[in-house]
């Protein structure tokens, strides 16, 4: 099953809560985007192609 879903509000109103689902992303340059606590540092989580885990610091979203 494919389905697409877009969550656009900022300042978020709410947290997001997702429980029992998998999250798929394919191709160079995707990953998850993490922002600080001071909004001041992005990191974005990504692997490289043994499967190891990568931290990179990226720019605003």
């Amino acid at each position: 099953m494919e389905s697409n879903v877009v969550i656009e509000t900022m300042p978020p109103a709410e947290e997001l809560r997702m429980k029992g689902i998998n999250i798929y992303m394919s191709g160079p340059g995707c990953g998850i985007i993490f922002q600080s606590p001071d909004g001041r540092t992005y990191k974005m989580l990504s692997i490289d192609n043994s499967g190891n885990p990568v931290w990179a610091t990226v720019p605003s979203p």
